[in-house]
């Protein structure tokens, strides 16, 4: 673990962050302007971002979400090119998002919808072999209730092109974590059975993005912009039988057009 100064943000407890093995402190909830502060170095490297090519040593905190929100983490006022990332869970947990150099130039910036509760791992990292002194910030934003906010209802129709049209004249409903969306639809669907479900825009003629909301708090699950052909969206999701979800279908930034809404299941996937 790193040298670190968490002054009120030390571990007092709370969720239980499973594989702690790398963890440098715990925080419990808090938000505001440097939560918590130290440096990287003599940190050890123990883990390892997705999004950029790091050796740099690194600290790790456990956090305790107080509230259903979209949360922010950024590094804005560390002495470094950093980066940081959130794991699900513990240590070992899967990669929820990461960034490198952000609007605010070489500090790092990522949002994740958290349920109340809900434990991740934020780790504070470097490009390349970069290391130093850094500041975790941490805000929390609330969402809209999507289950009041759908347009269609698709059933549990699964296919190509279960919905098609056009978003013009959409409203700008909800946000998402990955792009900047507006004139959105929103559809609710139901899942056949248990799989993974691939949902894209293919065959849309505007610049679409995609988010799927739903889970225990209504949160967001999955967020796309162009993972699909060109400006197309696409992305997948893992799903009970009878799970009920909200797909949010929009512009990025408000761009509209005709849009097709494909949901189809992944070959030979047996469930979660």
């Amino acid at each position: 673990g790193g040298t670190t100064d968490v002054g009120d943000s030390g571990d007092t407890g709370g969720g239980d962050a499973g594989d702690s093995e790398c963890l440098d402190g715990v925080i419990d909830g808090l938000t505001g302007s440097s939560v918590a502060s130290g440096t990287t170095r003599h940190g050890g490297d123990d883990s390892t971002p997705g999004c950029t090519a790091s050796s740099a040593e690194d600290v790790a905190y456990s956090y305790v979400a107080a509230a259903d929100g979209l949360y922010t983490f950024d590094t804005v006022g560390s002495g470094y090119d950093s980066a940081i990332y959130v794991l699900d869970g513990d240590c070992a947990g899967e990669e929820l998002v990461c960034n490198d150099d952000s609007e605010a130039g070489t500090d790092a910036l990522v949002r994740s919808y958290l349920c109340a509760g809900e434990v991740v791992v934020v780790v504070i990292d470097g490009f390349d072999d970069a290391a130093g002194s850094y500041e975790l910030n941490i805000s929390r934003d609330s969402y809209p209730d999507v289950t009041g906010l759908y347009d269609s209802d698709l059933g549990d129709v699964a296919g190509a092109a279960v919905s098609s049209g056009s978003n013009l004249g959409a409203d700008d409903t909800l946000g998402a974590s990955c792009t900047e969306p507006g004139a959105d639809l929103i559809f609710v669907w139901t899942a056949p059975a248990a799989g993974r479900y691939a949902i894209d825009t293919e065959g849309s003629d505007f610049d679409t993005t995609l988010s799927v909301w739903g889970g225990d708090c209504g949160a967001e699950l999955a967020c796309d912009d162009d993972g699909g052909t060109g400006v197309l969206a696409a992305l997948t999701v893992d799903l009970a039988a009878g799970e009920v979800i909200y797909i949010a279908l929009g512009g990025y930034l408000g761009s509209a057009g005709n849009y097709v809404l494909n949901i189809l299941p992944e070959a030979g996937d047996t469930g979660p």
